[in-house]
């Protein structure tokens, strides 16, 4: 069997938390990919597409989940995000040498832990 590429669609212009400046261009960037990805035959069902608040922590993962239980080995996973994204102090004990995790902003955030997603949580899900 051939592998197969699947993929899941992030836009996000406006956020719930009253800090974070409403963006004018993610969701558009997200639509034009999601029609690119599926007219290149790509494994793009719309509940892997989330935009503005369906784009939640919790949906992305339970998304997430969704296309690795319909993966192959040898499939490829296509993860797009266009948001707002962060900085915050490293507490991982391996350490970055900037001393800062990254992190992708969610809809959900409320201005602490939640509703974000560290470079390290990404890396453990890949």
């Amino acid at each position: 069997m051939a592998p197969t590429q699947h993929a899941l669609v992030i836009g996000i212009d406006q956020y719930q938390h009253p800090d974070i400046n409403t963006l004018k261009g993610a969701v558009n960037d997200a639509k034009l990919l999601r029609d690119a990805l599926r007219q290149a035959g790509v494994k793009l069902p719309n509940d892997r597409v989330l935009l503005n608040k369906k784009a939640t922590r919790n949906a992305f993962l339970k998304a997430w989940r969704n296309m690795l239980k319909k993966a192959q080995p040898g499939d490829t996973l296509i993860l797009t995000f266009a948001g707002h994204g962060g900085q915050e102090p490293d507490k991982a004990p391996r350490g970055e040498k900037d001393g800062k995790d990254e992190n992708l902003i969610f809809h959900d955030f409320d201005g602490t832990i939640g509703g974000r997603l560290t470079d390290d949580e990404l890396y453990g899900l890949f």
